[in-house]
């Protein structure tokens, strides 16, 4: 007999020890299955393996040259004297300074640009001047400085203050 769900067992009276018969339920319980869980796999990161390369010998070959057709390259030797040009000048943030002139590597036609050491100092040191030359300076290689040319010894250290209008 089953009421609701419930079960009722009777247990049937333990002779030995004579007890009275007790009434026991219990309750029924329904299975309810679940839909399986779908498993879904871990993803796993990807991670690039990057390998540590190592720089390569590159074998090269040099084929043979002639005696004839290497030409003798011209090396300043350590006693040429070296000039050096100074220019002690303001020309303003993002200006350069040029020199132009006539003799060794200079010329009136495109100017050289000197190296700025300071926010007011611009310098040019070469080796190549043999000769005295006559130069002038110029900002971004258009303004010309005011006055006459500057002449250059070579070997010699000069500092100017060049003026532009």
């Amino acid at each position: 007999m089953t009421k609701r769900g419930l079960n009722t067992v009777y247990l049937l009276h333990n002779t030995m020890n004579d007890k009275p018969l007790k009434k026991k339920s219990t309750t029924s319980k329904k299975v309810v299955k679940k839909p399986a869980a779908k498993k879904t796999a871990a993803k796993k990161a990807v991670t690039k393996k990057t390998a540590t390369s190592k720089p390569r010998k590159v074998a090269t070959k040099t084929a043979a040259v002639p005696s004839k057709m290497i030409k003798a390259v011209a090396k300043p030797s350590s006693k040429s004297p070296v000039t050096t040009v100074i220019a002690k000048v303001n020309v303003g943030f993002g200006n350069q300074l040029f020199i132009r002139g006539d003799g060794s590597n200079l010329n009136w036609d495109q100017g050289i640009e000197m190296d700025n050491v300071t926010p007011d100092e611009w310098k040019l040191s070469s080796s190549e001047i043999q000769e005295d030359i006559q130069c002038k300076f110029l900002i971004n290689d258009r303004v010309w400085s005011t006055g006459e040319n500057i002449i250059l010894k070579a070997g010699e250290k000069l500092v100017f203050e060049p003026k532009f209008s």
